[in-house]
Parts: structure tokens; C-alpha cells; sequence
């Protein structure tokens, strides 16, 4: 377990996901949970920048998630990661709630 977002335990590696991979070479993960009516995306993590990869995840866990009957996208991010803000607007995710400190109280757990 050891993992921890905003306060609850878990683990990524445990959670379904998907791998985003230009000429066959791994550039980005994806990991999500549904939950009902929602779908969280846990990790996002693209080591290329600018060929698509994150595009790509988030496409894929919105499919998933709309297979899974759910439909809200709930991604959970720092807010130092401005491309991935950025990312998360263009699908017209707003932003509802800013949790001072949520990272290093997550580290001290």
C-alpha cells in the first residue's frame, strides 16, 4: 500500500490503466479507478512531451469510463503541473477545489 492520495490509502499499480507507446517505445501511463457515476484518473504520467501521449491516456479512460456507465472525469493533480491542467481543460474539466499542502501531507503519511 504505502501510496496515498489526499489522505486515503491505495496503491496505482493495482488499478486498471493503459500505456501509450510511439514506434513501439513506452511514453506515457495511465492508471484510473470507476467508482459509479465517476471516474478518477489516478496517475498520468508521459515522459515524451508533445507527441500526443497524454491526449491519447486521457482519451482511452474517458472510453473506459463511458463503458463503465460512468460519466464524470474526475482527474486529481498538483498544481504546479500546468501543462497538465491545460490538458484537463481542453476536455472542460473545471477546477473545484485546490488542497493546500495535500502533497507534502501525502509524503508525511
Amino acid at each position: 500500500m504505502g501510496w496515498d492520495r489526499l489522505g486515503e490509502p491505495g496503491g496505482p499499480t493495482a488499478l486498471p490503466g493503459f500505456v501509450a507507446r510511439v514506434h513501439g517505445e513506452p511514453v506515457g501511463v495511465v492508471t484510473y479507478r470507476t467508482d459509479g457515476a465517476a471516474c478518477e484518473i489516478v496517475t498520468l504520467d508521459s515522459v515524451r512531451q508533445g507527441v500526443g501521449a497524454g491526449t491519447a491516456l486521457v482519451d482511452a479512460v474517458v472510453r473506459a469510463a463511458r463503458t463503465a456507465g460512468s460519466g464524470r472525469l474526475w482527474p486529481v493533480t498538483t498544481n504546479d503541473t500546468v501543462r497538465a491542467l491545460r490538458c484537463y481543460q481542453r476536455y472542460g474539466v473545471d477546477l473545484v477545489a485546490v488542497h493546500r499542502d495535500a502533497v507534502a501531507r501525502s509524503r508525511a503519511l
